[in-house]
């Protein structure tokens, strides 16, 4: 008796052509995935500092003291990173900040005090995850690397480093905002703050092969310490 096609099964050289075709195309979908995922950590990480500054100002205003926001550039092997220190009185430019942060070694925090009361680390996974085992560094090129990059918009940046990867004397190597319980910010620091009036632009970058790739994404703070995120 003759079986009725619908009961007949695949044959070999029909499944052998669906896995070519499923094969071509995950290798065509992997590397936009890939970028997919990257942008979305980059907003994230915008999302991220946005409410690191909301908290900071209100955390300022709960406790009555002094908030410095430390930006360090080479943090995280050149990824960058943001410290949240809280001070000991209501006062930015009295206040200790050299005693409060040089105590402070983030392998040995639990013996050494002082540690900071909020950290964004762009060596974290949830913005650069690791790759076969390796730790990201801001030099890899062989996969999606999220860098935060500051500079004050007073200064003429220079965008060509964003593709290049490398900063030049416009982009910031550190960078401090500090709040106080009156409302009053100042910049710089740990010693010789000054009021703030210029506006903080911190970027982050994506880039694959050591250029960038898309239209970094901006967090602008002004002066006051109020945060916004821009595309």
């Amino acid at each position: 008796m003759v079986r009725p096609r619908s009961a007949e099964g695949f044959s070999l050289l029909e499944l052998m052509l669906v896995l070519v075709i499923i094969g071509g195309l995950s290798a065509l979908m992997v590397p936009g995935l890939s970028e997919f995922l990257a942008d979305a950590r980059a907003s994230s990480a915008s999302e991220d500092l946005v409410r690191l500054f909301r908290r900071t100002r209100a955390r300022t205003q709960e406790t009555g003291l002094a908030h410095w926001v430390q930006y360090d550039a080479t943090a995280s092997n050149n990824l960058g990173a943001i410290r949240v220190w809280e001070g000991m009185n209501n006062h930015c430019r009295q206040t200790l900040w050299t005693a409060v942060t040089t105590a402070y070694i983030p392998t040995t925090a639990a013996t050494f005090g002082f540690a900071p009361v909020e950290t964004l680390d762009m060596g974290s996974s949830s913005y650069n995850p690791p790759t076969g085992g390796s730790a990201p560094d801001a030099a890899d090129t062989g996969r999606f690397v999220i860098s935060l990059w500051v500079e004050q918009t007073a200064a003429t940046p220079d965008d060509t480093a964003i593709l290049q990867g490398s900063r030049t004397a416009s982009w910031l190597a550190n960078a401090g905002i500090c709040f106080q319980p009156n409302g009053e910010t100042y910049q710089g620091g740990p010693t010789g703050m000054t009021i703030h009036n210029t506006p903080f632009v911190f970027r982050i970058v994506r880039r694959f092969g050591g250029a960038a790739r898309g239209v970094p994404r901006q967090v602008i703070v002004a002066p006051g310490g109020t945060a916004r995120a821009r595309l």
